[in-house]
C-alpha cells in the first residue's frame, strides 16, 4: 500500500507551480492562486516542502556593499572639486517658478 504525503503537491499543476516558483518563473502570489491558499499559507507549505522562499545571495550582497563603500570614498575625494566647479557658475537670480511666470506674462513662453 502506497502512502500519500499530504504535505506534498497532489496534482500536476501544483507540482509545476512549485517547480516554476523554484526557477523564478512564478511569484509567490501566483503559486498561492494555484494552491487556492493565502500567501502566508503558501509560504508555510513551501517551507514544509523544503522550498526556499527567498533567493538570497550573500556573496552578491557583500560585493554590492564593497562597491558602495568604494563609491562613498570616491565621492569624498571628488566632492571638493565639484564644489569648486559649481562656484564658477553664476547664481540664478530668480526661482524657476518665477522665471516661468515672467516668461508667460511677457509672452516669451
Amino acid at each position: 500500500m502506497q502512502t500519500i504525503d499530504t504535505k506534498a503537491p497532489q496534482t500536476d499543476p501544483e507540482l509545476i507551480a512549485v517547480r516554476s516558483f523554484q526557477a523564478g518563473e512564478l511569484s509567490l502570489g501566483q503559486v498561492a492562486q494555484v494552491f487556492a491558499k493565502s500567501k502566508q499559507e503558501t509560504m508555510r507549505l513551501l517551507a514544509e516542502l523544503g522550498v526556499p522562499i527567498a533567493d538570497y545571495d550573500l556573496v552578491e550582497d557583500l560585493a554590492t556593499l564593497e562597491c558602495a563603500e568604494v563609491t562613498e570614498q570616491s565621492t569624498a575625494q571628488i566632492l571638493p572639486s565639484l564644489v569648486a566647479f559649481r562656484a564658477t557658475f553664476p547664481l540664478q537670480p530668480v526661482s524657476a517658478g518665477d522665471f516661468c511666470r515672467e516668461m508667460r506674462d511677457d509672452d516669451r513662453f
